[in-house]
């Protein structure tokens, strides 16, 4: 079967009575993206700097000397992506067991660098993590001695923000921990020398395997908090980034149990991956779990039925308690849905915020279920793209990574998912457009001045037609995947958004008004 024969053969089972059915097609590969690289990470970047999304695969384990580069594709515009991996990659040989990659300007010059968190070759190896930096379109290695290298880490994501509130980003560097003799989880605060590791560090959970971390606003002040993603419990832990990075892990429910293992690929019932946004529109951030099992043939592809699975889970942050609340029945959720991870995004523009969810079991990838938030947080299944080729193999039941940009910019919200392994090659990566409607839009870039420059830890609240929405620049990362950073309103019917308020990292609160919507704006932040 050719390529272009397996694109044809997706089908879209579409809910016709839903705002958001019909809402993705399937790109064709005419995109230029190849449909048959696996990863171990995606993320999307605008590493030019032109304002279009580029889209970085990384594959897990690079072999320069082979020709086994990530791929870079940049975007071209309307629709086009070209792969420049080998000119941009300065480096001739570099050999790792690499795993996620997360990009940011760290060193506040302008342009995307990125760090690619490494494994350890089960345990038995030691290669350090690969800083990259940016230098006029180039990625070129920074020097071990100045780069948080942490060779003796089984690496899992990184995370980068802004520790101790210096205008600098530093990073998170989590891993699954196989013995004594290697490093746990570590923190790294950027000085004028380098990075190196935080006194903080001995604070933080160093048992358990952790697989990422996300940073996001739990306890309902307004101010970023650092979320860490155990394998076998989450949180693994929390931490208040504002004081000090106090550790107040009873903030969250937990899901999952603290245990030592010494490896990652075990079945467990904790969460897969989390969504955090305000889903009931009271602009305090909530929380979406989901949960699988490795239990063969739960899902039935071609009637859509769901066995005997985990449920996922809603969290609606209450702001009466201070804590957060289980309204998943409420909220439309309780069946399994297998997923492996999950995005969210306002993907029809009517001013609240949808989820969509990869589906599959060990052998087999489902397809996607999106989620219709049709107000307060209540959902319905809205459309549902399933694949039609049957099984495959998923080495560790990784699944399939996805992430959200509008690639086109056309003001909604684009989906790329790839396969984890090159040996899921029964299951093709897939760029899904989004049709879009008649809504309006707007899309904003942040450039930190005092703050760091992506202005990561920033919380922007958007006022048109008297609502409110709140989105947090929180870099985009989530399970072993980044969202486009850009931060994305829809508007529904309403043409200029009255009053945006950007409230900096540094502290400084920002007010524009009367902004026309339908169009990409960048603020930059105004120092005192």
């Amino acid at each position: 079967m050719t390529a272009g024969m397996l694109y044809g053969a997706m089908t879209l089972l579409l809910a016709a009575t839903n705002a958001l059915a019909g809402t993705f097609e399937v790109v064709a590969q005419e995109s230029g993206i190849s449909p048959y690289r696996a990863s171990f990470s995606i993320a999307w970047v605008d590493f030019n700097g032109d304002d279009l999304p580029d889209l970085f695969v990384s594959t897990h384990k690079y072999k320069f000397s082979e020709g086994r580069y990530p791929a870079l594709y940049i975007n071209l515009g309307e629709g086009r992506f070209v792969d420049s991996a080998a000119a941009v990659f300065a480096e001739t040989d570099l050999r790792s067991d690499t795993h996620t990659s997360g990009w940011a300007d760290y060193d506040n010059d302008g342009d995307q660098d990125v760090i690619i968190s490494v494994g350890a070759n089960l345990g038995k190896g030691s290669d350090p993590n690969l800083l990259l930096r940016n230098e006029n379109g180039q990625l070129h290695a920074v020097a071990d001695s100045s780069s948080p290298a942490f060779p003796n880490s089984r690496g899992r994501a990184p995370l980068w923000f802004d520790a101790n509130s210096d205008g600098l980003l530093d990073v998170l560097l989590t891993s699954s921990r196989t013995n004594r003799k290697s490093a746990g989880t570590t923190l790294f605060i950027q000085t004028e020398s380098g990075f190196e590791p935080s006194p903080l560090a001995t604070d933080l959970p160093d048992l358990s395997p952790a697989f990422g971390a996300q940073l996001h606003d739990v306890t309902g002040d307004g101010s970023p908090d650092l979320v860490i993603h155990g394998t076998y419990r989450f949180p693994l832990s929390v931490f208040d980034v504002r004081d000090s990075l106090r550790e107040i892990v009873d903030q969250l429910p937990t899901i999952g149990k603290l245990v030592a293992h010494r490896r990652d690929v075990l079945d467990h019932d904790s969460a897969r991956d989390v969504a955090y946004a305000d889903f009931d529109g009271d602009l305090n951030t909530d929380m979406f779990a989901i949960r699988a099992s490795h239990s063969p043939d739960l899902y039935d592809a071609q009637s859509s039925h769901f066995g005997q699975g985990l449920p996922d889970i809603m969290w609606l942050f209450d702001p009466a308690t201070g804590r957060f609340v289980d309204r998943s029945a409420e909220s439309g959720f309780g069946d399994s849905t297998l997923s492996r991870t999950v995005v969210s995004g306002d993907f029809d523009n009517d001013m609240d915020v949808d989820l969509l969810v990869s589906t599959s079991s060990h052998k087999r990838h489902t397809g996607f279920l999106l989620y219709e938030n049709t107000g307060a947080g209540r959902f319905v299944v809205s459309d549902t793209v399933v694949t039609s080729h049957g099984r495959h193999k998923y080495i560790y039941t990784l699944g399939t990574r996805i992430a959200t940009a509008d690639y086109d910019l056309d003001g909604d919200i684009d989906v790329f998912a790839c396969p984890a392994t090159i040996e899921s090659g029964n299951s093709p990566a897939v760029l899904l457009r989004n049709r879009g409607n008649d809504n309006h839009w707007l899309e904003i870039d942040l450039e930190g001045v005092q703050s760091n420059r992506d202005g990561i830890g920033a919380r922007v609240i958007v006022d048109a037609g008297g609502r409110q929405q709140v989105r947090e620049q929180a870099g985009g990362m989530h399970l072993f995947a980044q969202n486009m950073p850009r931060l994305h309103f829809g508007l529904g019917g309403n043409e200029i958004v009255d009053r945006i308020t950007v409230h900096w990292p540094s502290g400084i609160v920002q007010v524009v008004t009367d902004t026309r919507g339908d169009r990409l704006i960048r603020i930059r932040e105004a120092v005192r």
